[in-house]
């Protein structure tokens, strides 16, 4: 027979105890047969959703403890309270941890470890010995997921300037609970932007957008170094004509080092998509919808950069002018910089998420 409890927390629980983390004593009648920890990005608020199956291969029913711990990147640990669970001569138990990733503190980005251990006793009480443990050391990542309308400490800005056939209007940026809106106003080639105040260097910087349907114009989810004439670049631009094409780009102090023009395998004015830059030392990966559009090993930028969103007319395509006012949708973007060695990452090491 099988049954399911959960031990649940919202709060940071005994950090700096040993609830998971302790020195492991063998034990044989209770043993732990299944793991699962929560994997992908998670963002404050969500759940990190660990479980383990517990079997007694005993003759005799044995109460035991369930712990779960947390361990950020920087390896400071949170512990759920623990909870006791009585399992009968051959019984199976699936447990379940979850720990709520925080939204005040902002929790440190980057990768988690996670930890289920089963005690003799309640473990707080600190003298209870360790039966059995799973570990994860990379079990999910956290990130940040910010909009105008949420973004901490002035993250966002919506600048004004002139490029391509118009200005940058921060006055067509619209921010709501739900992300925010770059404007093409009707019957102009102006357009809109948000950039990060920040540099940011290696990490993952990803959108979930949807398109306008305006042929002419750009979409783009890109980091730039704001440097003049000399800026370092890497870009996703989505065309905004219904082809379904997008470039990808490099610059190098100005200069296109790598370029590739791609066929996305969906519309992207009809739905949101997801678009990523993964950048690291060894490689820089594009993707959309995870699936991978170009990998460059070389030719590629290494200086911190500014994360940006626009919509806008180059002077490469024409303007065609519409009656009607469109839009960029952006439902959020993650910034999700790595941690790298001191002196490595410029400002991407003092982020604060």
């Amino acid at each position: 027979m099988k049954y399911a409890s959960m031990i649940v927390c919202t709060l940071l629980g005994f950090s700096g105890s040993s609830t998971t983390h302790a020195q492991s004593v063998e034990a044989p009648s209770v043993i732990i047969v299944g793991f699962s920890t929560p994997g992908g990005t998670l963002h404050p608020g969500d759940s990190a959703v660990s479980r383990i199956t517990l079997r007694n291969t005993g003759n005799a029913s044995e109460r035991v403890w369930v712990g779960y711990s947390v361990a950020d990147p920087d390896g400071q640990w949170f512990d759920v309270p623990s909870r006791a669970v009585t399992l009968g001569p051959h019984q199976e138990s699936i447990e379940t941890g979850i720990w709520i990733v925080p939204t005040s503190p902002l929790p440190e980005p980057g990768a988690y470890r996670v930890v289920m251990a089963v005690w003799s006793s309640r473990p707080e009480d600190g003298n209870g010995r360790r039966l059995a443990s799973k570990e994860g050391r990379t079990a999910f990542t956290v990130a940040w997921k910010e909009s105008l309308a949420n973004a901490p400490r002035g993250v966002w800005h919506a600048p004004g300037h002139r490029v391509g056939r118009g200005r940058m209007r921060a006055d067509h940026v619209l921010s709501n609970r739900n992300g925010f809106i770059l404007r093409l106003p009707a019957t102009s080639c102006d357009g809109a932007e948000v950039r990060t105040r920040e540099l940011y260097q290696y990490g993952e910087y990803a959108a979930r957008m949807k398109t306008p349907d305006a042929p002419g114009s750009l979409s783009a989810l890109f980091l730039y170094e704001s440097a003049g004439d000399e800026s370092d670049e890497i870009d996703i631009e989505i065309y905004n004509d219904g082809s379904r094409r997008a470039l990808l780009t490099a610059w190098m102090d100005g200069k296109t080092t790598q370029s590739k023009n791609v066929l996305l395998g969906f519309d992207p004015a009809t739905g949101y998509h997801d678009y990523v830059i993964r950048w690291s030392k060894k490689d820089l990966v594009f993707l959309a919808d995870g699936v991978s559009l170009a990998r460059w090993t070389k030719g590629y930028p290494r200086r911190p950069m500014r994360v940006i969103a626009n919509v806008w007319w180059p002077k490469w395509l024409p303007c065609v002018e519409s009656p009607a006012t469109r839009e960029l949708s952006i439902e959020w973007i993650r910034l999700s910089p790595a941690r790298e060695p001191p002196g490595t990452t410029g400002a991407a090491k003092n982020l604060i998420f």
